[in-house]
C-alpha cells in the first residue's frame, strides 16, 4: 500500500466533483487550501487525482520501461569479455592440439595478443629453442566457450588493439540516449506524448530485431545508436505520460513507481540471458515479442494536459468523459466552458511562448539552482549507469550479480516511496548519494571478494535516486520553466552517459580508481543537493 496522502488528495480521487466550484463561465471559484498551487490544474479538479482508469494505464505504460531497460542491459551480456588466445592453425599437427599446450609452446601464457614467430612445417615438430624467436601480432583468435555463448567480442574480434571498440560501441548507444533525453520532451510537446511514444516503441521493435542480423561492427554500432535514441525516448515519454494522467501528490508516487519495472527488468533479463547465451538469439527474444504491445496503439490515451494546452477540446472532452465513466465521477454540465476558460499553464506541460526559459533558468534567481542541478544530474547518472553497465567488472557471476541487484533495487525503490513522503525528495536524495559515495569509497578497504557486494549496494541506492531526481528537479522550478529545467538536467545526464564506457579504463592506472572516482561523484552530488534549496 502507498503511504497515506493528504486527506483532500485521497478524497478528491474518488468523490464526484462539486459543480458549485465552477461559475457560469467555467472559472474555478475557489481551491481548497490542501492543494499546492502547482497542483491546482483543471484536469485534476474534473477527473480527480487518481482512480481506476489512471491506475490501469499507469500499469500498462510501465511495461514500456521493460523493453527499454532490456536494450540497455543486454550489452553487458552481448559484449561479455571472454578468455581468448591466438587461433591454432586450421590444419596440420597443431590444429587439434590441446589449448594449454598450444599457448605454452607459442608463448601465449602472459600475452594472448602475440604469438612466437618462427618458421615451421605444420607436419613436422618444432626445432630449436622457441624462446629465441621474435613475437608477432595475432590475426585470428579463439575464444573460451565454457561460460558464455557467442558474443560480439568474439564475432567481431574486439580484443587486443580492437578492444577499445567495445567502449566505442557502448558509447554509441549512450550517445543516442543522450540526444533523446534532451529532445524527446520537446518533440512530444509539439506532436503529442502518445504519438511519439508509440512511434518510438515501433522503431524499438524493428531496430532491435535488425540488430540481431548485423553482419559488421559498423552496422551493429549504427543500429545501437538508433536504439539508444528510441529506447530513451520510450523511457522518458512513458514516464511523462503516466505522471500527466494523475494529479496532486500522486504525481510523486507514480513518478517513483514508474521506475520499479526498470529494476524488475534486471531480474528478468538475467534469467533470459542465462538460458539464451547466443547474443543474436538473445537480441531477438528481447525485441520481437514486444510487437504485441504495439496492438494497443490506438487504445493508449493522449495526455489530457497536453490536449488542454494544445486547445484540442473535442478530443479532450471525449477522453474526460471516458475517464469519468470508469471512475464513476459526475462531470459539470458546462464542461466545455470550463475547459476553454481554464488557464493553460497550470500543469506545466509546456513552456509559455512569451517566456524565454533559458533566460529564466540562468537568471539571478535560478542561476545557483540550475548550476547545482546540473552537477547533481551528472554525478547521479554517471554513478548509477557506471555501476549498472559494469557489474561484470566488479567480479562474480554476471547473471547472479544482475539478478541480485534487480531484487535489491526493486526493494529500495518501493521503500523510497515512504522515505520521500516522510523526509522529502531533497533530503532523500542527499542520503542516497552520500551512502552510495561512501560505499564506493569503502571498496578500497575491503577484501576483493566483497567489492561486488558493495557495488550492488551502491547501485541500489542510486537506482532509487534515479527514480526521484526528475521529481526533485521539477519541484525546484516554476511551472512555466519546469520542463525546460528537466531538459537541462537530461543534458548533463547525456554528458555523463558518454563518459560511462570509459570509466573502467581507469583500472589501467589503478585497479580501484573507477570506484574511487564514483565515490567522489556521490559525495559531490550530495554536497550539491545540500546547497540546492528551493527559494
Amino acid at each position: 500500500m502507498p503511504p497515506k496522502l493528504s486527506k483532500s488528495s485521497s478524497t478528491a480521487s474518488y468523490q464526484p466533483v462539486d459543480i458549485e466550484e465552477f461559475d457560469e463561465n467555467g472559472h474555478i471559484k475557489q481551491f481548497t487550501e490542501d492543494f499546492d498551487d502547482d497542483d491546482n490544474d483543471i484536469i485534476g479538479r474534473v477527473i480527480g487525482d487518481i482512480g481506476k482508469w489512471q491506475w490501469k494505464w499507469v500499469l500498462i505504460l510501465s511495461l514500456f520501461q521493460v523493453i527499454s531497460t532490456f536494450n540497455i542491459i543486454c550489452f553487458s551480456f552481448q559484449a561479455y569479455e571472454k578468455d581468448y588466445w591466438c587461433a591454432r592453425p586450421s590444419d596440420g599437427i597443431f590444429s587439434g592440439m590441446n589449448v594449454s599446450v598450444w599457448k605454452n609452446i607459442t608463448l601465449q601464457t602472459t600475452d594472448s595478443c602475440q604469438i612466437v614467430s618462427f618458421p615451421f612445417d605444420l607436419n613436422q615438430t618444432i626445432q630449436g629453442d622457441i624462446g629465441s624467436y621474435q613475437m608477432t601480432n595475432c590475426e585470428n583468435f579463439e575464444f573460451s566457450q565454457d561460460y558464455m555463448g557467442p558474443t560480439i567480442v568474439e564475432e567481431f574480434n574486439l580484443v587486443c588493439d580492437n578492444k577499445k571498440f567495445v567502449a566505442v560501441v557502448e558509447m554509441s548507444y549512450l550517445m543516442g540516449a543522450a540526444v533523446a533525453s534532451v529532445v524527446s520532451g520537446w518533440i512530444s510537446d509539439k506532436f503529442g506524448r502518445r504519438t511519439i511514444l508509440m512511434c518510438s516503441a515501433t522503431l524499438q521493435v524493428i531496430i532491435g530485431t535488425l540488430i540481431a542480423f548485423s553482419n559488421s561492427l559498423i552496422m551493429y554500432m549504427v543500429l545501437r545508436t538508433m536504439m539508444g535514441y528510441v529506447s530513451m525516448t520510450v523511457a522518458v515519454l512513458n514516464c511523462i505520460l503516466a505522471v500527466e494522467l494523475v494529479s496532486g501528490k500522486y504525481r510523486t508516487l507514480i513518478g517513483i513507481l514508474n521506475m520499479v519495472p526498470v529494476a524488475l527488468s534486471y531480474i528478468i533479463i538475467s534469467s533470459i540471458a542465462y538460458f539464451i547465451r547466443d547474443w543474436r538469439q538473445l537480441q531477438i527474444v528481447i525485441s520481437l515479442p514486444w510487437s504485441l504491445l504495439l496492438l494497443i496503439w490506438f487504445c493508449v490515451p493522449e495526455s489530457p494536459r497536453w490536449l488542454l494546452v494544445m486547445n484540442k477540446y473535442d478530443e479532450l472532452e471525449v477522453l474526460i468523459r471516458r475517464i469519468a465513466k470508469m471512475n464513476n465521477r459526475t462531470l459539470p454540465t458546462n464542461l466545455r466552458k470550463i475547459l476553454e476558460a481554464s488557464p493553460k499553464e497550470t500543469d506545466g506541460a509546456t513552456t509559455s511562448n512569451q517566456v524565454n526559459p533559458l533566460k529564466i533558468a540562468f537568471n539571478s534567481h535560478y542561476l545557483k539552482t540550475t548550476c547545482l542541478t546540473l552537477i547533481t544530474w551528472f554525478t547521479l547518472i554517471g554513478l548509477y549507469f557506471s555501476l549498472t553497465l559494469n557489474l561484470s567488472n566488479l567480479g562474480g557471476d554476471i547473471y547472479v550479480n544482475t539478478a541480485v541487484s534487480g531484487v535489491m533495487e526493486t526493494v529500495s525503490i518501493l521503500v523510497s516511496i515512504f522515505v520521500v513522503f516522510k523526509l522529502g525528495t531533497r533530503e532523500t536524495l542527499i542520503v542516497y548519494m552520500l551512502v552510495a559515495g561512501i560505499v564506493c569509497l569503502a571498496t578500497n578497504f575491503v577484501a576483493e571478494k566483497n567489492i561486488v557486494f558493495l557495488g550492488i549496494i551502491a547501485k541500489c541506492f542510486m537506482g532509487a535516486a534515479n527514480a526521484i531526481i526528475t521529481i526533485f528537479t521539477a519541484q525546484q522550478y516554476a511551472t512555466h520553466v519546469r520542463n525546460f529545467a528537466v531538459g537541462l538536467g537530461n543534458l548533463a545526464a547525456g554528458a555523463a552517459f558518454m563518459s560511462v564506457p570509459y570509466m573502467w579504463f581507469l583500472e589501467d592506472v589503478w585497479k580501484n580508481l573507477p570506484l574511487t572516482v564514483l565515490g567522489v561523484y556521490g559525495l559531490i552530488g550530495a554536497v550539491a543537493l545540500f546547497f540546492n534549496k528551493k527559494k
